[in-house]
């Protein structure tokens, strides 16, 4: 699952930049802030982020995202949490954990790759 063509409007060439600039994988893409420098550079699109976003969480929920993740992922939820996840600011009301976010309020550390997968792709962080 973790070739990128099977994102619409990414063909064969796409794909290649996006992998030497160390997008190899769906979780890789979905990871990406679609208003930050590096979607900018590389000319990611919105849509792009939220499909493989879309892919990667459909693929969890069957159970079978071993193919989509990044070499040191697994299925242990504390393996997938994100320590380096510091820095992250809501856009939007965001509600993580029982705990309410407002635009602008820094989310905590070690939030899971899905959660902020799902989030960037509907663009609340």
């Amino acid at each position: 699952m973790s070739d990128l063509t099977r994102i619409s409007g990414i063909g064969a060439a796409t794909a290649k930049v996006l992998k030497e600039a160390g997008i190899a994988t769906l979780q890789d893409l979905a990871a990406i802030e679609p208003e930050g420098e590096k979607a900018g550079q590389l000319g990611i699109r919105p849509e792009w982020i939220a499909a493989a976003a879309k892919k990667v969480a459909d693929a969890a929920a069957a159970g079978n995202d071993q193919d989509n993740a990044s070499p040191a992922a697994s299925n242990d939820p504390v393996k997938k949490a994100k320590p380096a996840t510091a820095g992250l600011v809501a856009k939007q009301e965001i509600r993580l954990g029982g705990k309410t976010y407002g635009p602008g309020a820094k989310l905590p550390a070690g939030i899971d790759e899905d959660t902020i997968a799902t989030a960037r792709a509907l663009g609340a962080i």
